[in-house]
């Protein structure tokens, strides 16, 4: 992990290095690896194959909305009794959460849209409101 985290600034930097050098070559909107580091990092803490196909979908429905860079952590807690509780957080704080059960796995593409709607509504609550991000 301490690896990962001292090559994590190469592995950003490695496609904007060259075009950074010589401003006059590119132009700020042909730097694709700019682009992506103020895109949300999602991170899958999921334990179960169904928490996976909700992360799955979560990120595809995230990735669709402006949020700015943000660190997301998708969380599964799963309870024999209670089904999966997915928690959504931004950095140190907790966002939403929600639960499902197997028997919905029909419907974890809607499940997992209206859960990246409701948490992209939340998030613009707190900015609104001044809340300062993580």
């Amino acid at each position: 992990m301490k690896s990962f985290l001292a090559l994590l600034p190469l592995l950003l930097l490695d496609g904007t290095a060259s075009a950074l050098s010589n401003p006059e070559q590119e132009s700020p909107d042909k730097l694709p690896a700019l682009e992506s580091a103020r895109q949300s990092w999602l991170l899958d803490h999921t334990n179960t194959g169904l928490g996976g196909e909700f992360f799955r979908a979560f990120a595809s429905y995230w990735r669709s909305q402006e949020t700015g860079a943000l660190v997301i952590s998708v969380q599964e807690t799963q309870a024999s009794f209670f089904g999966h509780q997915i928690s959504i957080w931004v950095g140190d704080r907790l966002l939403l959460q929600t639960r499902f059960y197997p028997s919905q796995r029909a419907a974890m593409n809607s499940l997992a849209e209206g859960t990246a709607t409701a948490a992209a509504e939340r998030l613009a609550q707190w900015q609104a409101r001044g809340v300062p991000q993580p």
